[in-house]
């Protein structure tokens, strides 16, 4: 029987999934999750902290962190408020704050302007948001780049127990130019029962073959029921 972990790690697309966001709902309580893998020393050289009602990114040394583009490094991953979570990979959180009756609708409103990251991959910008109102409903949303035009894809999640929908924004190969991640949302098992247990779990599933480079960041988790959210982060930067 497999266990968790490995089941989480045959969903994600391996080496390297890049930032990788999950919308879920485990033991009674909707899940949150953003995990985010990196290759540059300037991508490499942050942690995630909370901040209030927010998890944002803090560096670990600003001088190598500052030799990347800061307008994509530093940014708020996570934020919420007594109805609505949001979880990004970039500074789209800000334009999240139309709120639709569904989850779909508000992302589909509040990004339909969005453009990729302008790197040199052209990086997609993921997004997940649930929204806990008279209609519980969550979505996942990407906007990536094919031939110079920009696709966006909005996904509405079943908030199922034991269950989570993820997209990241690569395929997985770790190549340049890395290939962005093209599939629909992949499932996979959420039935830890705790922020701790989910974020070590996912943060092993990300272990890298022998011999391959440990890409790992951090892992951030909110669990979110009857109006508690509980988080939980873990950063490689943390665990040496």
């Amino acid at each position: 029987v497999l266990s968790n972990s490995h089941m989480i790690i045959s969903s994600i697309p391996q080496p390297y999934p890049g930032r990788i966001v999950i919308i879920g709902k485990d033991s009674g309580a909707y899940v949150g999750i953003y995990a985010v893998t990196a290759r540059s020393a300037s991508s490499r050289a942050k942690r995630y902290v909370r901040h209030g009602d927010s998890v944002v990114v803090e560096a670990t040394d600003e001088d190598v962190m500052a030799q990347g583009n800061l307008d994509l490094l530093s940014y708020t991953a996570m934020r919420w408020d007594s109805n609505h979570l949001v979880i990004v990979n970039g500074r789209q959180v800000d334009e999240v704050l139309t709120f639709k009756d569904n989850a779909r609708d508000t992302l589909e409103y509040s990004l339909g302007a969005i453009d990729v990251e302008p790197d040199k991959y052209h990086t997609p910008r993921i997004t997940g948001y649930i929204h806990d109102g008279h209609m519980n409903s969550g979505a996942l949303h990407i906007v990536r780049e094919k031939e110079g035009v920009q696709l966006r894809d909005v996904y509405e999640i079943p908030m199922l127990e034991g269950r989570g929908y993820g997209i990241c924004t690569y395929a997985g190969p770790n190549t340049r130019p890395t290939q962005s991640f093209i599939d629909k949302p992949f499932e996979v098992p959420l039935s830890f029962g705790n922020t701790m247990a989910t974020a070590e779990s996912l943060y092993d599933s990300l272990e890298p073959r022998v011999g391959e480079e440990d890409l790992r960041v951090s892992v951030a988790v909110v669990y979110w029921k009857q109006g508690v959210k509980d988080i939980y982060i873990t950063n490689a930067v943390d665990r040496i």
